[in-house]
């Protein structure tokens, strides 16, 4: 039988040891999104990279697009049964279904929770420009677009609270974890060109400033867990500066070895380990203009992609970071898909082995083996963990040698 195997994991009385190949797609395709006259301002994604919608705008009044959608990881797009608008965020649930769209200049929010096949309109509590949710689409926090508050909702938009210490900001991103209780949000303080980055331990109900570096942060993201951030200076202002990497919530930043660019949107796989962002030229001398770039060690090393110049504005990734979608001004939207290479994880957790690896993981299945030659798919079904969009199997430990893999045929 011809197996492929990522990753292969040993449990044995005293020890877990692990045995990783990692992997991250760096050249890109254009998709059969639209290209004419339209402005790519979101993408959201469902946790497997398989569902999407995205939002955009045009470069002529009354600057209105439509919304589209995708059900085949963006090999073909249908714009929505759903009236133009200036349409600006956009947020998904891990399964799809569960769509969010925001038209700031009307104060109203584009609801649906058939994966866009049709979509209801609320009133926004004010002119609302980002929006983030939880997993299951419960939870979901949003910025005012210019010289406002953040606003948090546990009913998926229906109803809204806004959070105090936030007014007089022009909230550009926000982010969430995947159980909606660590969010983070960047802008700029009103009329004053000072990056604020803000971070909430409980929904979105209350928020502290953080002490990132003084830039104009326009786009940031967040692992599953909440733990690891990343945050992008820059947008189509043309300000620059270094990427942003918090390992702790957003308690402490750092940056590395990104480029000085101006950046315009950053995402992040589910368990943080892979990023993506895109940058603008700021001027004519960048070497790295009009690029996206990737990283696999969290900063250590970003690495230019194959990419035309384009006016990248927006980018998404899947749980497992190996589906990746970037919008353009003008240019369509772009897709970079890696073979999958799921890892699988171990950690003790009093007597016995958690292992876990990330969602989707489309094709590969757990697998056990006593002596390294015999191996049987684990038949009973993982659980899904909603607070770090893994699957988990608990594994008595015992004192006999214990094998597991995730393998495909």
């Amino acid at each position: 039988m011809n197996m492929k195997c990522r990753l292969l994991a040993v449990a044995v009385s005293g020890g877990i040891f692990t045995v990783v190949h990692p992997a991250f797609a760096q050249t890109w395709t254009q998709t059969s999104a639209p290209v004419t006259n339209l402005q790519w301002q979101s993408i959201a994604a469902s946790a497997d990279g398989t569902h999407l919608v995205a939002t955009t705008s045009t470069g002529s009044q009354p600057l209105s697009g439509p919304i589209y959608t995708s059900a085949d990881s963006g090999k073909t797009w249908m714009s929505n049964a759903i009236s133009v608008q200036n349409w600006v965020g956009t947020a998904s649930s891990a399964d799809g279904t569960q769509l969010l769209a925001l038209v700031p200049q009307s104060s109203r929010i584009a609801a649906s929770t058939n994966s866009g096949a049709s979509w209801t309109f609320s009133i926004a509590p004010a002119q609302l420009g980002c929006v983030a949710s939880s997993a299951d689409g419960a939870k979901v926090v949003s910025g005012v677009r210019f010289n406002g508050s953040i606003y948090s909702s546990t009913n998926s938009g229906t109803n809204w609270t806004p959070a105090p210490n936030t007014s007089g900001i022009s909230w550009r991103s926000i982010a969430s974890s995947a159980d909606g209780m660590k969010c983070v949000a960047v802008g700029e303080i009103a009329g004053r060109p000072v990056g604020v980055i803000y971070t909430s331990t409980d929904s979105g109900n209350t928020w502290i400033s953080n002490n990132a570096p003084n830039l104009l942060w326009v786009s940031v993201a967040s692992s599953a867990d909440g733990n690891i951030l990343v945050a992008a200076p820059g947008g189509f202002n043309f300000s620059k500066g270094p990427l942003a990497i918090s390992t702790n919530s957003g308690l402490s930043w750092f940056t590395n070895t990104s480029p000085v660019l101006a950046w315009t949107a950053a995402a992040s796989s589910a368990d943080g380990s892979k990023l993506v962002a895109t940058a603008l030229a700021a001027d004519g001398n960048n070497t790295f203009a009009n690029s996206i770039f990737t990283s696999t060690d969290l900063d250590a090393t970003w690495i230019p992609n194959t990419v035309p110049a384009q006016n990248w504005s927006s980018v998404v990734s899947s749980a497992d970071g190996n589906v990746l979608l970037a919008g353009t001004i003008y240019g369509g939207i772009w897709i970079s898909q890696s073979a999958i290479s799921p890892r699988l994880n171990a950690s003790s957790l009093g007597n016995n082995l958690i292992l876990s690896w990330t969602i989707p993981s489309t094709g590969f299945a757990l697998q056990q083996s006593f002596d390294l030659i015999s191996w049987a798919t684990v038949s009973d079904p993982p659980a899904l963990n909603f607070v770090n969009l893994q699957y988990q199997f608990t594994v008595p430990l015992t004192n006999s040698a214990g094998f597991f893999r995730l393998a495909s045929p």
